[in-house]
């Protein structure tokens, strides 16, 4: 499920690639795995040819996919999603608000707050979905997108009804 891209760029020593799964991502230079240099922020000091080192900044957006910053200039490593595309990803969460406003009435707010979570999750896992089965056509990707959809309804019906079946045998022992 993991998917590598590789990549040089101007005045680094060795190949760049990037293996990422939907969740997470590692940066590598000549085959060894760089450590960010921020906390919070994407950016890895790497080795440039002249023996010195810069700054790269990784950046991931769900629709242009993986970028890279350097220098001040911004290079795409993948192709950008098709229109289709961006729609099969949006299809987990059309199904989800069809088919769970009934969980969401009984499990209130917080019920409402796992829709989004799942929700934004299944975007997420989606849209990388996209990209790997790209080389395999579209209706490979239509079923994944499907498959997507009914696993991330399952698992937020299964986790809705166990938080009331929680919620409602907490309230009973109180009274």
């Amino acid at each position: 499920m993991a998917t590598t891209l590789n990549f040089t760029l101007d005045g680094v020593a060795g190949d760049l690639k990037i293996i990422y799964t939907p969740f997470k991502f590692r940066f590598y230079q000549g085959g060894i795995e760089l450590k960010k240099s921020s906390t919070f922020k994407p950016v890895y000091s790497v080795q440039t040819t002249d023996g010195g080192s810069e700054t790269v900044k990784i950046l991931n957006n769900a629709i242009k996919g993986y970028m890279v910053e350097y220098r001040g200039q911004r290079s795409l490593l993948e192709e950008k999603l098709t229109s289709m595309e961006i729609m099969l990803c949006f299809m987990p969460i059309v199904f989800m608000i069809l088919g769970c406003v009934f969980i969401v009435f009984i499990t209130g707010v917080i019920g409402g707050a796992l829709l989004g979570g799942f929700a934004g999750g299944s975007f997420v896992i989606n849209s990388t979905f996209m990209r790997q089965e790209r080389p395999h056509g579209f209706q490979r990707q239509l079923i994944m997108s499907f498959i997507v959809s009914v696993s991330t309804y399952a698992a937020y019906a299964l986790i809705g009804t166990l938080f009331v079946m929680l919620l409602r045998g907490t309230v009973y022992s109180f009274l």
